[in-house]
């Protein structure tokens, strides 16, 4: 299941001071999604929705026209929430969404993927616990086409077992002049982890 679902493509929308709990380890299992519909990545043979698992992690340099996918502003906001999810918690889509103030706890590799730019996400708790299947760009925070975005005054924090691999807390893809700031790593291998056509300032 997943707790709240933007199925309409619906804009503007503001979810906050509230408490979400969705166990279980599949990739339906998610806190929250929000998201327009993006144009889809054109690899030639087919169309590869971004939304989909097996196509979120494929650089834009590997499609027809090499462009990455054209995001609508939708300003989504989220803060002041406690998310429980097991496998994902949060994926947020288009131009200029806020996440703040919050607390995401998965048990999976993944609390927050946002993709498009202009997202400012800051003073939010990620704690990961790294169960379940691995993938290579997996990270605590995974930012897509995120240009423009502000990461700042964050706690990221790995659980793991003794046994589980850190993923990076942070995962750029396609993401350029990313400013990271103020931000606290906990148990992570690497603070940044930079895929595509991605720049960044560390603070």
């Amino acid at each position: 299941m997943v707790g709240i679902e933007n199925r309409s493509g619906g804009v503007g929308i503001t979810v906050r001071n509230g408490f979400i709990e969705v166990p279980g380890h599949t990739e339906s299992n998610r806190g929250m999604t929000l998201r327009a519909d993006s144009t889809p990545l054109d690899l030639g043979e087919r169309q590869c929705p971004i939304g989909v698992l097996k196509c979120e992690d494929i650089p834009s340099s590997q499609t027809i026209d090499r462009r990455s996918p054209i995001y609508g502003g939708t300003n989504y906001i989220i803060e002041k929430m406690v998310i429980r999810a097991g496998w994902r918690g949060v994926d947020l889509g288009g131009r200029n969404n806020v996440l703040r103030d919050s607390v995401i706890e998965v048990e999976g590799r993944v609390a927050v993927f946002q993709f498009g730019p202009g997202a400012t996400i800051e003073n939010n708790t990620f704690i990961v616990r790294g169960k379940g299947d691995r993938t290579a760009f997996d990270a605590a925070l995974k930012l897509r086409d995120a240009h423009g975005a502000i990461i700042r005054n964050n706690t990221f924090i790995f659980e793991g077992g003794f046994f589980a691999s850190a993923p990076a807390a942070i995962n750029l893809l396609d993401s350029k002049d990313v400013l990271i700031e103020g931000n606290t790593f906990k148990g992570f291998e690497q603070k940044v982890r930079v895929n595509g056509d991605s720049t960044y300032t560390l603070k």
